[in-house]
Order: C-alpha cells, then sequence, then structure tokens
C-alpha cells in the first residue's frame, strides 16, 4: 500500500462523499507523484513528513501498476502511444527511506503531450485513491 499527501483544497465532492482530486497528484516539473510505502512508515499516516495540514490517501500499489488506460494517439506515426506506469523506491534523506514514486515509463515527445499523458494518470490515480481511515476530509473536519 502507499500513502499519498493530500493538500486540504486538494478534494472534490463525489457521489455524496469527499474523494481526493486529481489536483491531489501533482508531480512537478519532473512528472513524478511522491508516495510513502506504507509498510516502511509503520502503517502509521501519522509518520508522513507534512509541511502543511491536509489528508491522507492510500493506493494499491499493483493497482497504480495496473493502470492500462494512459494512452495518446500519435499525429507523427498515426498510432497510439501506450505508458506503463511506474512505481519506484526513492528513499529520502532523513527518516525517509519510505519514499516512492509514481511515473510514466517513458516520456511523451514533447511537453504538451507530456501534460496531457500525465493528466490521464493524475485522474486514474485518483479514481483509485481512498481516504485513509482516519486521515481523510470526514474525519479531519471540525479540527
Amino acid at each position: 500500500m502507499l500513502y499519498r499527501l493530500v493538500k486540504l483544497a486538494h478534494k472534490e465532492p463525489g457521489n455524496g462523499e469527499w474523494k481526493p482530486s486529481a489536483n491531489a497528484f501533482l508531480g512537478g516539473s519532473a512528472y513524478r507523484v511522491s508516495v510513502y510505502r506504507a509498510t516502511l512508515c509503520g502503517n502509521d499516516p501519522s509518520s508522513l513528513p507534512a509541511e502543511e495540514p491536509g489528508y491522507v490517501c492510500r493506493l494499491i500499489a499493483g493497482q497504480v501498476r495496473a493502470i492500462d488506460s494512459i494512452k495518446r494517439d500519435n499525429p507523427e506515426t498515426g498510432e497510439t502511444d501506450e505508458y506503463e506506469v511506474c512505481v519506484e523506491a526513492t528513499p529520502k534523506e532523513g527518516n525517509h527511506i519510505a519514499h516512492a514514486d509514481i511515473y510514466l515509463h517513458r516520456p511523451a515527445p514533447n511537453k504538451t503531450a507530456q501534460r496531457r499523458v500525465f493528466r490521464l494518470l493524475k485522474e486514474a490515480l485518483a479514481a483509485l485513491a481512498k481516504w485513509e481511515p482516519g486521515h481523510g476530509p470526514d474525519d479531519k473536519e471540525g479540527e
């Protein structure tokens, strides 16, 4: 299981309850979504290095790797480019040995295409994400 820190503003209503929005999975200029491996966090979301108040959602690594909806019609070749979703351990200094990144296996041919396929990845991750019990919007409202 993977944990993702979600800023307070990155939630949206869905079917009568809050869910993480696609913007909860911003990846910066490197197009890599930062997550933490739950087992290396002692399965304790409160141990994540939060710089500001927020929520924690969880993703199942196998489901993330199984995303097969990241495709782009390539106007240059007339073919459909398919992108593999990867989860890679990327430990950071200090006590962040649990850190990992979610990213697409190969970059798109240009920045516009890269933004488009990364948007598809963010939407797919938002669809898979579930709030970690005790760390979602319904649990933290009024704190």
